[in-house]
């Protein structure tokens, strides 16, 4: 249910900046087995999905890897279940969804000249220093008036770097936005 509530959640605030466009272009940066891909697509038919993961665990030298993230250090065999599974998704969905199998900071790099996506939802290493370099990379793609999420904005692997990581980000660029939070540690805001 906890992934539903925060698609459902997500879904509605997208639909609210894209009103009136008959396509919504977004990007999930940490798809896993692609199950938040699954309830973006399903949900929302204007959607068309970038799909952006690594598939291999982190670098055990990595922050990410230090915070003992169970994704960050998942055996190869589990990185090959979830692509498997993250696949068929994309293969359900095959006209409006494009899995990206790299780094994060390559994919924002491959589609760097895009710069109108509508959302982009950062999901992947929730470590301050990875979820500020994301950041960095993925919302000057992001068109104005379009959302900015992520996951655990604090959580027993991260503790507060994603909250820091957002909260310097926002300052920063002298943003003046508000930060929502929705269900089950998400948040977001819409870029100015």
């Amino acid at each position: 249910m906890t992934k539903s509530e925060i698609a459902s959640s997500l879904l509605k605030t997208i639909r609210e900046c894209c009103k009136g466009q008959d396509r919504i272009v977004g990007v999930e940066v940490g798809v896993k087995a692609g199950e938040m891909s699954e309830l973006f697509l399903a949900g929302e038919q204007r959607l068309h999905l970038y799909m952006v993961d690594r598939w291999k665990p982190a670098d055990p030298a990595s922050d990410y890897a230090k915070t003992g993230d169970t994704a960050a250090n998942a055996t190869k065999k589990a990185f090959c279940k979830w692509l498997e599974q993250a696949w068929a998704v994309h293969n359900r969905y095959w006209k409006r969804s494009l899995p990206l199998w790299c780094e994060a900071n390559q994919a924002a790099k491959i589609l760097h000249d895009h710069k109108a996506f509508d959302f982009v939802y950062l999901d992947a290493d929730h470590s301050y220093i990875g979820r500020l370099a994301a950041l960095n990379d993925w919302v000057p793609l992001v068109r104005s008036g379009g959302l900015v999420a992520g996951g655990l904005w604090n959580s027993s692997h991260g503790g507060d770097g994603c909250a820091r990581a957002v909260t310097e980000f926002i300052r920063e660029q002298g943003f003046e936005v508000e930060i929502e939070h929705g269900p089950h540690q998400t948040w977001r805001f819409i870029k100015p």
